[in-house]
């Protein structure tokens, strides 16, 4: 499995930088690089988020202990979509995402 990071994910992980104190950076880096090294080797072991049920089933969400990681697996790639606060609404992120197009 390949990890493609989209450019709004990338985003994320910059805004996140500069929103957090360096120590809480730190720690919040080193939660999502082990939660994505997870979700590279048991891509499908996470679950669906629950904002998303009823939209597409193939959304995935791992959780760190303040991010969310919005993923979906294609073949033998794992996209990831977006990297948030979990306090933030996923509905209103996710979708305003998608509607840029920023994916």
């Amino acid at each position: 499995m390949q990890v493609i990071f989209t450019q709004g994910a990338i985003d994320d992980l910059s805004d996140l930088k500069q929103s957090l104190k360096p120590e809480l950076w730190k720690t919040t880096k080193k939660e999502l690089e082990d939660k994505l090294k997870f979700i590279e080797k048991n891509p499908l072991a996470q679950p669906v988020p629950l904002e998303l049920q009823d939209i597409n089933s193939d959304f995935r969400q791992g959780l760190t202990r303040y991010c969310r990681i919005i993923y979906e697996v294609v073949e033998d790639n794992i996209y990831i979509y977006l990297i948030c606060n979990q306090a933030r609404d996923l509905n209103a992120v996710f979708f305003r995402r998608m509607s840029q197009h920023k994916i």
